[in-house]
């Protein structure tokens, strides 16, 4: 019993501590387009540049990371996870299942993004002046 406490002590302590350093790696990035979002997952960790995701998708309490080539992956952090830690490296919460990258929007018809891969993210009513806003650079 003891050694199955101490063993996942040491697993908090890794991955805190690996945590830690990417935040830190990532204070040490001047620009947002070379900072990584990092996430550990039980097969390991993960490791997304900030330019390469296009938009977060939540579906209940995961959300799935859509990447610029096309791939997703799965993570089991709620959106307003991702909307916390994103909100200032471009992102925005745009809808109560979507974030969106800017750098990913081509265009913004009605209530929708037109990201570059020709998909729509919707925009809810409730966000629609906040989204005009930090769309048009405000």
């Amino acid at each position: 019993m003891e050694s199955e406490l101490e063993e996942a002590l040491s697993r908090v302590q890794s991955q805190l501590s690996t945590g830690i350093q990417n935040a830190l790696q990532n204070l040490e990035v001047k620009s947002p387009e070379e900072q990584r979002l990092v996430l550990p997952t039980q097969s390991g960790t993960l490791y997304f540049p900030l330019k390469e995701i296009s938009h977060i998708e939540s579906e209940r309490n995961y959300s799935f990371i859509h990447l610029s080539a096309g791939r997703k992956e799965l993570s089991s952090k709620n959106p307003a996870y991702f909307d916390e830690i994103l909100e200032d490296k471009g992102f925005m919460r745009c809808h109560w299942s979507f974030l969106v990258n800017r750098d990913s929007i081509s265009a913004l018809k009605a209530e929708v993004f037109v990201l570059k891969s020709v998909l729509q993210i919707p925009i809810s009513r409730r966000k629609k002046g906040e989204v005009m806003e930090w769309y048009n650079g405000g």
